[in-house]
């Protein structure tokens, strides 16, 4: 695929130039505004956290036990200790919390009641018993001390130091030593799931192919949009599956009414109420019709016809193609750190490569459902159970790391593409920033590095407000290696956040000025999700 980028008129240019100082007005305002704000926000906080840590930190527990031997790691184990067996762990005794040094399980114990010391670090430097609650995103290292029935003490819930940056929501997760057995139950329960409706697939030589997405109110103009693009500008012929969780939408609605217009598509209601929220893609897939699958979020819009994925060597080979996410677990740049519990509740060892991989990104998938029984089977287990542990421990954001791990977790092979995402989005400079592009959209490679999905994750098309340019510029990584990535977000003026490169020297920049073919591929989005804002603005007068 080769872009095309053509220059645009004087009138044009002009346009644009006049809307980017418009916007460096609008940043300096925004800095100075944010920035009082945040202050008198962040002082408030520490007062808070401080007075709280003060009055509601528990005393450190007396446990009498010579911590300084028979203390090992469940991997150190071998065949001691089976974490594969539940009757092994069912009888596990809890001895309590260990608090160590040097931010790590791994680190030198605590010694003697550290209130103080717990004080000015943030939380636990003691020893505590195995119902007190313990926060998985908070300062301070250590694990639960577990003894088997031969007196063998083993270590469970091996946790560092808080490690990058983490929502505020973070803050309230909590683990306690009680639920040690549980967590260590979950991958055995995982591995030996099987739903009480069955998965099935069809048994014709050649398998059945085709979309699927969701499909709620509010994002009704961009699953408009997007079918619109795929079967008109695009000629893509794959029958769709519209995937909706009951009430959420119905046949009467008039955009709906026209999503089912088109040539072989289907709307399908999920009745099972224990599904809520971002839950149902993987529901989605697990259940299709379809015996291969090309999963697209409704905000993702495919550069040309993304059919081809489906005979690509890629997926021929492996039976799934997965992409990558910004962020990178070594770098600790956001939710899963190299430290982090998903690994120990997932068995992973510390020196297993996935916890080198980049983290996933799951607006477009393609999954053969046939080849991938075992995964799917773990993925809807991990789906259902998600709040029971995953959730309230905040171990993974969302649903997208869940099909990394069922696949790695089930041994079934994927593909994972190579190289990571770029971005698009408007042209933009200020003083306190070095950038040239917020990124509000992510620009995923097709097999030899091209973009193929532009995700306007930070762009939603959802109103007319919403229906606007965003795509002036991209930039492509051009590096070597995953270790050459790093991507930060950024406050930004007039919207939630931007993505940009923290080293530019490793992406190529892209201009998508109006008349190349992005820029023409995004009139047309935009033009269709308006037709559908119409629509709707048509049935619901304000």
């Amino acid at each position: 695929m080769v872009l095309i980028f053509e220059k645009q008129t004087a009138s044009e240019d002009c346009e644009i130039k006049k809307t980017q100082a418009l916007r460096q007005v609008d940043s300096l305002a925004w800095f100075w505004k944010s920035s009082c704000r945040n202050m008198i926000v962040l002082l408030c906080r520490c007062a808070f956290i401080s007075i709280a840590a003060w009055k509601l930190l528990p005393e450190p527990a007396d446990i009498s036990h010579d911590r300084a031997v028979n203390t090992r790691f469940l991997g150190e184990l071998g065949n001691e200790f089976d974490r594969s067996i539940d009757s092994h762990i069912d009888n596990l005794e809890c001895i309590g919390w260990r608090a160590t040094k040097e931010c790590s399980p791994l680190g030198p114990l605590f010694e003697g009641k550290n209130r103080a010391s717990a004080f000015l670090r943030g939380f636990i430097h003691n020893d505590l018993p195995c119902d007190q609650q313990i926060p998985v995103y908070w300062e301070g290292s250590g694990y639960c001390e577990m003894k088997t029935r031969a007196g063998q003490v083993v270590k469970v819930f091996q946790k560092g130091c808080r490690e990058g940056s983490h929502r505020p929501e973070q803050l309230k997760a909590y683990f306690s030593c009680h639920m040690a057995a549980s967590f260590l139950k979950y991958k055995n329960r995982m591995m030996s799931y099987e739903p009480d409706e069955p998965i099935t697939v069809s048994d014709h030589a050649v398998p059945s192919r085709g979309i699927v997405m969701q499909v709620y109110g509010r994002i009704l103009p961009s699953v408009y949009s997007l079918v619109k693009v795929l079967r008109e500008v695009h000629g893509c012929k794959l029958p769709i599956e519209f995937w909706s969780l009951s009430g959420e939408v119905t046949e009467s609605d008039p955009v709906v009414q026209q999503l089912l217009a088109e040539t072989n598509t289907a709307l399908r209601i999920i009745s099972d109420a224990s599904i809520t929220s971002y839950m149902s893609k993987p529901y989605s897939i697990v259940y299709s019709h379809f015996d291969q699958v090309l999963w697209l979020d409704s905000d993702n819009f495919p550069f040309h016809d993304p059919s081809f994925l489906f005979e690509t060597v890629e997926f021929q080979q492996n039976g799934a193609i997965f992409w990558k996410d910004f962020w990178r677990p070594q770098m600790n740049d956001f939710f899963l750190t190299k430290s982090s519990l998903a690994w120990e509740l997932f068995d992973i060892p510390p020196d297993s490569p996935i916890r080198e991989e980049m983290e996933m990104e799951a607006g477009q998938l393609v999954i053969d459902r046939r080849r991938s029984r075992k995964a799917l089977n773990a993925l809807l287990f991990l789906t259902i159970t998600f709040k029971e542990i995953i959730g309230p421990m905040d171990l993974l954001l969302g649903d997208k790391d869940l099909f990394r791990f069922a696949f790695h977790t089930t041994n079934t092979p994927f593909h994972y593409m190579e190289k990571p995402p770029g971005f698009a989005g408007i042209s933009t400079w200020s003083f306190f920033s070095s950038h040239t592009v917020c990124g509000q959209t992510m620009m995923q490679p097709d097999p030899v590095g091209n973009p193929l999905f532009f995700h306007r994750n930070l762009a939603k098309l959802k109103d007319r407000k919403s229906l606007e340019r965003v795509w002036e510029k991209g930039m492509r990584f051009i590096g070597n290696s995953d270790a050459q990535y790093h991507v930060d977000g950024w406050p930004s003026f007039s919207r939630s956040a931007c993505y940009a490169p923290t080293d530019p020297a490793y992406f190529e920049e892209l201009d998508f000025g109006i008349g190349s073919n992005v820029s023409q591929f995004e009139s047309k989005i935009l033009f269709y999700a308006g037709e559908a804002v119409s629509m709707l603005e048509e049935e619901n007068p304000k």
